[in-house]
């Protein structure tokens, strides 16, 4: 078994191959925990992607499995997170837009929302733009 391995679980398109073995490595996928920190972030999603991970070498106090998630830009820029708000918030609003209107593209604006249940952190989400 491999220390590290990431497997496609969903994508809201369908992938090639090539596809799904370049979305498996996040090396060129700019953190959103991070580019939020500079305001807010607008997009056109062509895509997202669900990856499962397993890391052997996971830190002690972190879990050995866990999801991370890719955007695809419409400029061909890939975000990752691992936040599920922000996944929950994004799907809120795919699933109505492909029922109501599924040839309109899906603008969404990422930003960082204070938490009501912890002082001074804070949460991924988003909103249709």
């Amino acid at each position: 078994m491999r220390d590290y391995t990431v497997s496609i679980a969903d994508s809201i398109k369908e992938l090639t191959a090539r596809e799904r073995i370049s979305l498996k490595s996040f090396d060129s996928a700019v953190p959103l925990d991070k580019i939020t920190e500079e305001g807010p972030i607008k997009f056109t999603v062509q895509n997202l992607v669900t990856c499962d991970v397993h890391n052997e070498r996971a830190k002690k106090d972190q879990s050995k499995d866990y999801k991370t998630y890719i955007f695809v830009s419409d400029d061909g820029t890939r975000y990752k997170t691992g936040s599920d708000s922000l996944i929950t918030a994004f799907y809120d609003i795919y699933d109505e837009m492909v029922k109501e209107a599924p040839d309109e593209p899906i603008t969404i604006e990422i930003y960082k929302q204070a938490s009501k249940n912890y002082e001074g952190k804070f949460f991924l989400t988003c909103a249709l733009v």
